[in-house]
């Protein structure tokens, strides 16, 4: 009898991230989640939510409409244009369903989100992509992904913005020459904001789905908002594109706690633009203290963001290093087109620990070279 199971899945080894590790922890900055305390009244309005919000089906599209307020500054949205998930990853894996089955093409740059790029290729996708250059101390080129994505024959292209693991953010000219060469080239395009609350709101493409149907913008509230146990994502994309998106998207989804939280956080004005001063002047301090070791460099980044890319010239396994000395981080062996040399750390309130941390990492490789 033949095994059923596709021989592609059998084999492929994901290259995703769990932040499991086995040494004793004291800062952990590995998954991208919020590092603040849950806000007291997200905790009060969780003891008075009614029996009905949990035994009844979700399906109160008063989220949508917080949503199309939020972006009302920089575009004018209606119900249709607003798809909601079980998190941003439901959406993207749902909106590679749409584009990419049938051995079609995806084309990104990396190193990214490697979940998402697992899904393309347990599919059967074929990933061709543009790589961040140590060399170039991983910056985004604009011309150099064009040129490599005009020679793609890709049917979908994937854009972070912020990216992850650097966090460095592209600015909207730079996306929405992207977005035009994929309308010319008749390929459609993700732009995913999942880090997209800690940039400024005019730096969103949403806007750019009034000149490009098969756009969309995927965002969560994950990250920023501190939701990623009640997993709620929204993707942004002409009424067209989400009438077939809808179709994969599974009936009453998105639960009802997570979309009642996440109107109360989107009501709070102060939140986010709070949570980006306070993560600026906590990753300035790390950028300083780095800047001052002997082995350790930060690859482009932005300081809106709470993530960066730290790497090494040096041949050891940065994780480990890190890890033994307390400090949980993401391995760069988890993202494509990097190595054991780099890691992936998310800005803690511990700011002191993981610097601490850091220059002990950075003694014990300048005495192990």
């Amino acid at each position: 009898m033949s095994d059923l199971i596709n021989n592609t899945i059998k084999n492929y080894i994901p290259k995703s991230y769990d932040g499991s590790n086995e040494n004793p922890i004291i800062v952990d900055a590995s998954l991208g989640i919020y590092y603040g305390d849950t806000p007291k009244y997200i905790l009060e309005k969780l003891s008075r939510i009614s029996g009905d919000s949990i035994k009844n089906y979700p399906n109160n599209l008063s989220l949508v409409d917080k949503i199309i307020e939020k972006f009302n500054c920089i575009v004018n949205l209606n119900r249709e244009n607003i798809t909601l998930g079980d998190g941003s990853y439901d959406l993207l894996t749902n909106i590679n369903l749409l584009y990419l089955l049938g051995n079609k093409g995806l084309f990104s740059y990396v190193p990214n989100f490697s979940a998402y790029t697992d899904h393309a290729y347990l599919i059967g996708a074929k990933h061709s992509h543009y790589d961040l250059k140590p060399e170039n101390n991983y910056t985004f080129v604009k011309d150099d992904f064009l040129n490599k994505m005009h020679s793609s024959n890709a049917s979908l292209v994937f854009l972070e913005n912020p990216n992850n693991p650097t966090g460095q953010i592209l600015p909207i000219e730079t996306v929405r020459e992207i977005v035009v060469a994929a309308k010319n080239l008749n390929m459609a395009i993700i732009v995913d904001e999942a880090y997209g609350d800690y940039m400024d709101i005019e730096n969103s493409a949403a806007p750019l789905i009034k000149e490009y149907k098969h756009l969309h913008v995927v965002r969560s509230f994950s990250k920023g908002y501190g939701l990623a146990g009640v997993r709620v994502g929204y993707s942004i994309s002409s009424e067209e594109s989400s009438k077939y998106l809808k179709k994969f998207i599974s009936p009453f989804n998105c639960n009802s706690l997570g979309r009642i939280l996440a109107e109360i956080l989107i009501d709070d004005k102060d939140y986010i633009p709070n949570l980006i001063s306070d993560i600026k002047t906590k990753k300035q301090t790390l950028i300083k203290g780095i800047s001052k070791t002997k082995n350790l460099k930060i690859a482009n980044t932005s300081l809106e963001s709470p993530i960066m890319l730290i790497y090494t010239d040096a041949n050891v396994n940065l994780w480990k290093v890190l890890s033994a000395f307390g400090l949980n981080t993401v391995s760069g062996l988890s993202f494509e087109s990097l190595d054991k040399k780099s890691v992936r750390l998310i800005v803690r309130k511990e700011i002191d620990l993981i610097m601490d941390i850091l220059l002990k990492a950075d003694k014990y490789i300048e005495n192990t070279l």
